[in-house]
């Protein structure tokens, strides 16, 4: 581990710690922005190894905006959030950190609806295309499929949140994971 991969390291232990002592105080746009502008600064490293991690994990989340995304009912504990998806422990591995925030930022933007995949029962998320087609999507086992469910073989096209107009456009009801 080189020493630019340490500060970054420790860089996260910094975030981490400031949520955990502000978790009663945080909204789930203040979490996110937390992590992305963490996984913000990967991008600026000198080393290309740890840019690409950017590229890899945050570059899909560069064009949203948090606040678009206010959907009235979660799907999700930021108690949970807190308590469980951010490590409490030391992680020596950037790309793992990575990883770990990138799936924060996806739990907080993606919507969850109730509606179980046919494969494995875990709550669907639900994205859209540039056309406004919406795919239902499991984060366990990728199966997917249309709001009729029908399913998808491939998906060819890049996928993106719902927002919450399309949310009560389809009447879609979020997930009971809470």
């Amino acid at each position: 581990m080189n020493k630019e991969e340490l500060e970054y390291l420790r860089s996260w232990d910094t975030l981490k710690e400031t949520i955990y002592l502000k978790r009663y105080y945080l909204t789930p746009d203040l979490i996110y922005n937390m992590c992305f502008n963490w996984g913000k600064t990967i991008n600026i490293a000198r080393s290309p190894s740890i840019r690409k991690l950017y590229t890899e994990y945050f570059t899909y989340f560069e064009n949203f905006k948090i606040e678009e995304y206010d959907f009235k009912v979660r799907w999700y504990s930021l108690e949970d959030i807190v308590e469980f998806d951010i490590p409490r422990g030391r992680i020596d591995d950037l790309k793992i950190l990575a990883a770990v925030c990138r799936g924060i930022l996806w739990e907080i933007l993606v919507f969850k609806t109730n509606i179980p995949c046919k494969i494995c029962d875990e709550d669907l998320r639900s994205l859209i295309d540039k056309e406004n087609k919406l795919y239902l999507c499991c984060d366990k086992c990728n199966y997917a499929e249309f709001i009729n469910g029908e399913p998808i073989q491939e998906i060819e096209r890049q996928l993106f949140p719902i927002t919450p107009g399309i949310q009560t456009l389809y009447q879609l009801k979020p997930s009971n994971v809470i």
